[in-house]
């Protein structure tokens, strides 16, 4: 048996080179003559995870456990419960969700992306992995890769539902902004995808319009950024999802949340109180022009804010569409 030199693991090599089929092969003669060495490439930690899936069949019992390091240990049991997956049933199996678990997932996501569209299962198992990173464990620190996967898939094709809904849980403005600079890309399936994912209207394809339509979006997260949250919707629910919601009802207020979230904000005041019941009474569109122009008035003169936002509704709105905040 031949594995190439110089490598940064042997097993990659050799999957990236001949395929998952001929690693699998290989490394079953390998087991059998030599388990100690076999082993110690699987416990390697260059070990690609689109490596250690195809050899599962290979990894599925191995005994003693202990032979295996915890990482793979966790991510083989994690790939069996995704496999045998019930939950249609109502019988779905979880994992424990510890430190040993998100390990495992950080793993099997960062090294995984690289054979994207190796196997449908493999993918999959990606996917779920991005997914319960982002829902259980708030990993945002992956959302780039998501977002390239995204696309990637999108160009070729493929299944893209369960990364998006991933995305959907955790679309803050880093992750936002990553995708509307697709906006800008040359390719027109990159473009309508970032659309769709950032709810915008049809533009045309000219480098103009392009670079108007994204300097428009980021004109409107950067104005939004402190009151927006994740919706949770996504493809499977609607063919026309929001990433995220604007809380109007706190732009209006000027009521930026805290570091600790929104229950380490202060209770609302009296004066906070009633300028709100005046603001619910507005129209759903009224309400948005409302805060628009109470999150630029209050930025440019807080003191002419502070006057407006105690006026009667007809005055705020009258005031609000003559676009005092602009004089």
């Amino acid at each position: 048996m031949y594995f190439p030199r110089g490598t940064a693991n042997s097993l990659n090599a050799l999957r990236r080179r001949r395929g998952p089929d001929a690693c699998r092969s290989e490394f079953h003669k390998l087991r059998a003559s030599r388990r100690a060495y076999a082993a110690g490439l699987v416990n390697d930690p260059n070990l690609s995870f689109a490596t250690c899936f195809a050899l599962l069949p290979e990894l599925r019992g191995w005994q003693p456990e202990g032979e295996l390091c915890p990482r793979v240990r966790t991510a083989v049991r994690l790939c069996e419960i995704i496999r045998t997956d019930k939950s249609a049933d109502g019988n779905a199996v979880h994992p424990r969700y510890d430190e040993a678990t998100r390990d495992a997932l950080r793993w099997m996501f960062a090294s995984g992306e690289e054979a994207d569209g190796m196997d449908a299962d493999f993918d999959r198992t990606v996917d779920i992995s991005a997914c319960v990173l982002l829902k259980i464990y708030h990993e945002e620190e992956i959302l780039p890769g998501v977002v390239r996967l995204m696309f990637r898939r999108n160009r070729r094709g493929s299944c893209l539902h369960d990364l998006a809904w991933a995305f959907f849980q955790s679309a803050g403005p880093r992750a936002l902004r990553s995708v509307a600079e697709r906006l800008l890309s040359p390719s027109a399936k990159d473009a309508e995808l970032a659309r769709l994912l950032l709810h915008l209207p049809q533009a045309g394809n000219s480098r103009r319009e392009k670079r108007a339509q994204y300097a428009r979006y980021l004109d409107w997260l950067e104005e939004n950024r402190p009151y927006l949250s994740p919706t949770d919707e996504g493809l499977c629910a609607t063919s026309s999802p929001h990433a995220c919601a604007v809380n109007l009802s706190a732009k209006y207020l000027n009521r930026k949340p805290r570091a600790g979230g929104p229950e380490d904000a202060p209770p609302l005041t009296e004066s906070e109180k009633g300028c709100l019941a005046c603001f619910s009474a507005a129209q759903p569109e009224e309400r948005e022009l409302l805060a628009h122009f109470s999150c630029k008035l209050h930025e440019k003169d807080p003191l002419r804010w502070s006057e407006w936002i105690r006026r009667p509704l007809e005055k705020q709105i009258r005031a609000a569409r003559g676009g005092e905040a602009d004089r």
